[in-house]
């Protein structure tokens, strides 16, 4: 050892430095390079993020083993500070996740972010017992819902229901023509979308109070009112037609006995509903109304050699536009309808329209004997079509028939048993 300390010494004097067995010589660095530095990757969710009926129990996991998960669940972004993960997270509402993961000698991993939308199942509308229709007594009307434990809110009034609206608990008794709107609500899940049924009390006319069979003019209408609102017309304007006789009990409650020749229309009796009444009648535009609906009822027959339409003519500015309504046709009528070639939707029910010149016409796709229908919805089309003005102002809203032509010329009974008209 003495020996070889000295060759080492002679050697140095020469600047030659041997370090054979010592690390660390020269400058005292490492030979050993310095460790790489990763980044963790970002924390995934199960389940994904993603939109839900129910609450969802979510787990958050890292592909490095031992990480540390940090969150938070109110969209911020989350540091070493926030909450550590340590299991499931209940996510009951609309809901933001992030989380990062960290681990000593490692990069924090990016923010990992899970937006959870949490949208309860629609309960399903109500339901009503017996289905809505034209009945010729008082119903008792049962409601329901397929969903055990809800609460349902009604209305008689055709307004929407809302969770202030009256709560359904027994049959409700309806004896006269209304309408029963109703929702279903129960904690947990959305309420569901409203339902609607129209009922429809049919009278038969069978001790007429007026009858007439004057064509037009003076004797050829009646009023069921002091105020002149409601009104009964026999309208047989063409005076090469056949005699026609109306039989009226009340303004919904009617028939007519004709018998009609050709392929015009003849004849049109029908109800009117003056709006304000004929001595002031209403100046109110369509832009200012936030209802006007009607139902109707009638018992005409479609045999062969029938021509007729049962609809709703409805005028504007004091009889300056007209629109028609059709529920019902038969015979040569049937070829307006094949007019028109518009589809449209008014109150869930779908037509087909025609604009007949000046004569703005609906035709309802599937024939009815009964129903309702939504007038202000039919008038906020057509100013959306550029066809009516806002301004314009409903005035004279009548229902009834029109006729052509019977079978064989022979007297035929057109019956009307229910006609309403609400504006608001």
């Amino acid at each position: 050892m003495r020996i070889e300390g000295l060759a080492l010494a002679r050697l140095s004097m020469f600047g030659i430095l041997i370090c054979p067995f010592v690390t660390g010589c020269g400058s005292g660095s490492s030979t050993t390079p310095p460790p790489v530095t990763t980044t963790l990757p970002s924390p995934t969710f199960d389940p994904a993020a993603g939109t839900y009926s129910s609450s969802q129990s979510v787990t958050i996991s890292d592909a490095t083993a031992g990480t540390t998960i940090y969150y938070t669940t109110d969209g911020s972004a989350p540091t070493t500070s926030s909450s550590v993960y340590s299991g499931a997270i209940a996510v009951g509402a609309t809901k933001t996740l992030k989380a990062i993961a960290a681990e000593s000698g490692y990069n924090n991993s990016s923010v990992a972010t899970a937006v959870y939308t949490i949208q309860p199942a629609a309960l399903p509308a109500p339901t009503f017992d017996p289905v809505a229709g034209a009945y010729s007594s008082s119903q008792s009307v049962t409601i329901s819902d397929a969903t055990a434990g809800t609460t349902i809110y009604y209305t008689t009034d055709g307004s929407t229901p809302t969770t202030s609206s009256s709560v359904y608990s027994g049959a409700i008794t309806v004896s006269a023509t209304e309408t029963l709107s109703a929702l279903a609500t129960e904690s947990g899940d959305n309420d569901s979308s409203v339902a609607t049924a129209v009922y429809i009390l049919t009278e038969e006319c069978t001790s007429p109070v007026w009858s007439s069979s004057t064509a037009t003019g003076n004797g050829s209408e009646y009023s069921f009112d002091v105020s002149g609102i409601w009104w009964v017309s026999n309208n047989a304007w063409n005076s090469s037609a056949n005699p026609q006789t109306i039989y009226a009990c009340a303004q919904g409650s009617w028939y007519a006995e004709t018998a009609q020749t050709g392929t015009a229309v003849e004849t049109y009796p029908n109800t009117e509903y003056d709006i304000g009444g004929r001595n002031s009648l209403s100046t109110k535009p369509i832009s200012q109304y936030n209802s006007i609906t009607a139902t109707f009822a009638e018992e005409f027959v479609t045999t062969s050699g029938n021509n007729w339409d049962a609809a709703y003519d409805l005028w504007l500015n004091n009889w300056g536009k007209e629109i028609m309504i059709w529920n019902e046709w038969a015979g040569g009528q049937a070829y307006w309808p094949g007019q028109s070639i518009q589809a449209l939707t008014l109150d869930g029910v779908p037509y087909h329209f025609y604009k007949n010149g000046s004569e703005l016409m609906f035709f309802r796709d599937t024939q009815v004997k009964s129903g309702s229908v939504d007038i202000l919805a039919a008038m906020n089309w057509l100013v959306g079509q550029g066809l009516l003005n806002s301004t314009d102002v409903p005035t004279q809203l009548q229902y009834g028939v029109e006729i052509c032509a019977t079978p064989g010329d022979s007297s035929e009974n057109f019956p009307v048993t229910d006609v309403t008209f609400s504006v608001q």
